[in-house]
Formats: C-alpha cells, sequence, structure tokens
C-alpha cells in the first residue's frame, strides 16, 4: 500500500510520476525496504528524494507529517 498525506500527490498515478516526490524507506538491510528496493530497481525507478528511516513508526510519523510518501504493507 503506497501512503502519503501529500496534497499534491494525485490519487491515481503510475509509479514512475510518483518518483518525483520524497520517497520514505526502510534501510539496506531491512526486509521490507529490501524488497521496495529491488521493485524499483526491476522497474528502473529512482525516487528524487529518498529519506531513509530506521523503522516503520519513524516512516509512519514522517508520513503523517507530510514529508513524503512510503510503501507500507496493508496490516
Amino acid at each position: 500500500v503506497l501512503v502519503t498525506r501529500m496534497a499534491e500527490v494525485p490519487a491515481q498515478a503510475k509509479l514512475a510520476e510518483l518518483c518525483e516526490y520524497p520517497m520514505i524507506q526502510l534501510p539496506e538491510g531491512n526486509h521490507l525496504g529490501d524488497l521496495i528496493r529491488q521493485h524499483q530497481g526491476e522497474h528502473g525507478l529512482r525516487p528524487k528524494e529518498l529519506l531513509v528511516v530506521n523503522n516503520s513508526h519513524t516512516m509512519i510519523s514522517m508520513v503523517k507529517a507530510g514529508l513524503g510518501l512510503a510503501a507500507l504493507p496493508s496490516w
């Protein structure tokens, strides 16, 4: 699930279009972070701005603050 509170991000967009916005990700070595990076690499996606955080709680807080978008599991 891709989540954001950034008003300028369209509700429906292609993944390549979303690379124009800050992406909040978990670090290398984190299973979810590695899966996201693998998917990005397979599709040639490179976020313009990448914010790396140590845990999902920080990631969610940054999304809530409108600092970027993130891919999270649909718990």
